[in-house]
């Protein structure tokens, strides 16, 4: 079966997230735990790309799916994220269109940014 366009997008910004978030935990600097999962059901809500340790959701979304240009997610998504904090997710939103707006070095400082330890789970 082939994938559709849209699908093989996904798939390669989950893999380029997975790639610098790899990079990221691999010196364990960060103490956070260096385990990734992708695409992992709790309770029926799918987490998009975890670090099962410490609880942190990343949830990869499209502007269809947030406001536009922001990680600020809309609607259904914003109700599942609510769900995930409920089971004791903390919970990181990354937006495609913004993600393939930075340069690399923006990206990591991006993704430090959002698994610091006192990043809040706004959405």
């Amino acid at each position: 079966s082939s994938s559709s366009p849209s699908s093989a997008a996904a798939a390669a910004f989950q893999q380029d997230v997975v790639n610098l978030l790899q990079q990221f935990l691999q010196p364990n600097a960060s103490g956070l735990g260096s385990e990734i999962i992708t695409n992992h059901s709790d309770m029926g809500l799918t987490v998009h790309v975890g670090i099962p340790k410490d609880t942190i959701a990343i949830q990869l979304h499209t502007d269809r799916h947030c406001l536009a240009n922001t990680t600020e997610p809309l609607g259904s998504v914003a109700l599942h994220n609510r769900y995930l904090r409920l089971l004791g997710w903390k919970t990181r939103v990354i937006n495609e269109s913004v993600w393939r707006s930075m340069t690399e070095s923006q990206k990591k400082n991006f993704l430090a940014q959002s698994l610091a330890r006192n990043a809040l789970s706004l959405y």
